[in-house]
């Protein structure tokens, strides 16, 4: 489900077999991810397990890979940098912006609860009743409190960060995706690979086995 409002963005969707997959972010938007299901088992994001009380924050123009071992149900939110930075100064008297690098960050149970229930009920009336959508005052009002949740999680200040965690990942797993991106058919030698992207073989091997 794809729901697009005046600034918000929003998406959902449901995946029933385990997953491996590599994706990559615009430079245009700025995008959270969210899991729905509290009971889902954790995703696996770039090498870190991302449980469902969290939410992932993209940098801008960024790639990364997440692995799941179950069915799932996940989706996102994302606006642009100036709306993000002008909800942020209207919402919480701060200007908000894309972090440099991903970062992952676990906000109030209540405050993500809200956040998940308006999301929820946004896609339900997509799915059931969509002309509501259209009609501006409703699709503004909606907007708003979505908006609103978003922000009040992300600026949360009793919010747990564990965004360093996966900076060093990030970094040798887009290494490794641009080389063989650049030799789609030719065949690869693990000495070549690694001086390539100037790890050891040990390396590439436990950032492989974490995320693929």
């Amino acid at each position: 489900t794809r729901i697009k409002l005046r600034s918000l963005w929003m998406q959902r969707a449901r995946f029933s077999l385990p997953s491996v997959t590599h994706s990559a972010t615009g430079k245009d938007r700025c995008i959270i991810f969210l899991q729905f299901q509290p009971d889902q088992a954790p995703i696996l994001h770039s090498g870190t397990e991302v449980t469902p009380s969290e939410i992932v924050c993209y940098p801008l123009g960024s790639d990364h890979h997440y692995r799941t071992s179950a069915s799932y149900h996940c989706g996102g939110m994302s606006l642009t940098p100036a709306d993000l930075a002008k909800f942020g100064m209207i919402f919480a008297d701060r200007e908000l912006s894309s972090p440099a690098a991903l970062r992952i960050v676990r906000p109030a149970p209540l405050l993500l609860s809200r956040l998940l229930d308006l999301h929820k009920a946004a896609a339900d009336l997509a799915a059931t009743t969509p002309d509501i959508l259209r009609h501006p005052e409703v699709a503004k009002a909606l907007e708003q409190a979505l908006v609103r949740a978003m922000v009040a999680c992300l600026t949360d200040p009793d919010a747990k960060d564990r965004s360093h965690s996966v900076r060093l990942r990030l970094a040798v797993m887009r290494r490794f995706e641009q080389l063989l991106e650049t030799q789609p058919d030719a065949p690869l030698h693990i000495t070549d690979v690694c001086a390539g992207i100037g790890v050891s073989e040990r390396t590439l091997r436990l950032h492989c086995r974490e995320q693929l």
